[in-house]
């Protein structure tokens, strides 16, 4: 059970890091540099 929920977590968090990438393109090159 704790396995699933790992998985859970890292299909949430790459979900996550997917739809922050897609918004950094979108936004000024200034915001993604900065965060990076």
């Amino acid at each position: 059970m704790a396995f699933h929920l790992v998985q859970k977590m890292r299909n949430i968090r790459r979900l996550a890091v997917t739809v922050w990438s897609f918004l950094n393109s979108c936004a000024s090159d200034n915001i993604s540099s900065e965060i990076a």
